[in-house]
């Protein structure tokens, strides 16, 4: 999956976007960066590229949700019980199961699976309305808004400041 596949997820909230690719993407964010410069998505290569991988894991301990294709990353998270979805390919690995949607030894884990070979649009979807359920009033056209002094949620609520300033959001290997 690319960059530009995920961007409904990635515009869903304003967050941070950390990514933890296992390899350089510095040039894949740049690019994607140039045609959306209202992504706040960065890459931490001392906490991915790196032979220790307890760097790893302390990057991902640091964040307050993950999103990630079927990789190490997904059962690190689980394991710490940080809030994970994780995108799984219709013919996924024996881990995943057939149809499940979440992993039983990991409680914070969801699946988003393809129903269709090649076509991530419904586990992109799935993962853009959760986001905005898990992070209410900094989502979609209120994104814009949460960067002024003070919002006022659809009940009628008022927050000051975006609440989601010390969010950060990660994506793993999100490139085939």
């Amino acid at each position: 999956m690319d960059l530009e596949q995920l961007l409904p997820v990635l515009e869903s909230v304003d967050a941070h976007w950390v990514s933890l690719q296992y390899k350089p993407a510095d040039k894949e964010i740049a690019l994607f960066k140039e045609n959306h410069p209202e992504i706040d998505l960065v890459e931490y290569p001392w906490g991915t590229l790196t032979s220790d991988y307890d760097d790893t894991v302390a990057l991902i301990a640091s964040l307050d949700h993950v999103v990630t294709m079927q990789t190490a990353v997904v059962h690190v998270a689980g394991a710490l019980g940080i809030p994970a979805d994780v995108f799984v390919t219709r013919n996924s690995q024996w881990r995943y199961g057939v149809d499940c949607q979440d992993l039983p030894w990991a409680e914070s884990v969801t699946i988003h699976r393809q129903s269709s070979l090649d076509d991530w649009t419904d586990p992109v979807e799935q993962v853009k309305e959760k986001l905005i359920a898990h992070f209410p009033g900094v989502s979609g056209t209120a994104a814009a808004d949460a960067r002024e002094d003070s919002i006022v949620r659809e009940d009628g609520s008022q927050v000051r400041g975006n609440g989601l300033a010390d969010h950060r959001l990660a994506g793993d290997q999100l490139s085939s």
